[in-house]
């Protein structure tokens, strides 16, 4: 029997649904956008932000891993392109990324989710290792996590292992002390278990595993984790 010491997360479409969300913070961003600045309002849509998006990215391919940064400068070439001045493109496109933020980390937990994380925290040190840009505190997490390592942060996206290198060293844990909960086949379970993690997939909709190496476990449902925890330390 195996203690887990720490538990790591992955945040989108592990403790919530990210694509509702992400809708929901366009639509937010545009209607202020349309609303706050009509001049550029008209101009604005997904495909004229799409393709600013696709230039930044060919031209500077390390901002593909760092979304708030090139959510910041698609917003600024977009105001330069409608005809605003450097000065104002900086203050309006820094305006409307919160405007756009703050909507994208209004999320809703999956069924069950924040209970377990409240009962897990009682009795494991928990963490975030996330590709995307989902503030712990502002979606509520600051008090159960103690720690967040994104791709931004950190410079490297899952599956690179940095993110978990940083979470190992916080109190110098032994992967085989640890555990990561995440719903991507290869960023958050392979990689994970390449270090020595357990892994616990997340797989609402009860996919077939995609890949070779199997998870530790799967989760269906958020109601079920504490008992799936227990089963894997007591192997």
């Amino acid at each position: 029997m195996s203690q887990f010491q720490l538990i790591t997360f992955d945040l989108d479409n592990t403790l919530w649904n990210v694509v509702p969300t992400l809708i929901k913070a366009e639509q937010t961003l545009s209607k202020w956008i349309k609303t706050n600045h009509p001049a550029a309002g008209e101009h604005y849509n997904l495909t004229a932000i799409q393709n600013i998006r696709i230039e930044l990215v060919t031209t500077h391919p390390e901002l593909q891993h760092n979304l708030t940064e090139l959510r910041k400068r698609t917003l600024h070439a977009f105001f330069q392109q409608a005809g605003y001045s450097e000065s104002q493109a900086s203050e309006h496109a820094n305006a409307s990324f919160e405007i756009f933020y703050n909507a994208r980390n209004e999320v809703t937990y999956y069924p069950g989710a924040l209970r377990c994380l409240n009962r897990l925290a009682k009795k494991y040190t928990l963490g975030a290792l996330s590709n995307g840009n989902a503030n712990i505190e502002k979606v509520g997490l600051n008090e159960l996590m103690s720690f967040h390592f994104s791709a931004e942060s950190v410079g490297h996206p899952k599956p690179h292992r940095e993110m978990f290198d940083r979470a190992l060293a916080i109190n110098n844990h032994s992967p085989d002390k640890c555990l990561h909960i995440g719903d991507h086949p290869r960023e958050d379970i392979l990689a994970a278990q390449d270090l020595g993690f357990s892994t616990l997939w997340i797989n609402f909709d009860k996919k077939a595993w995609p890949l070779d190496q199997p998870p530790g476990a799967e989760l269906a449902h958020w109601d079920d984790c504490e008992t799936t925890i227990s089963n894997l330390e007591n192997r």
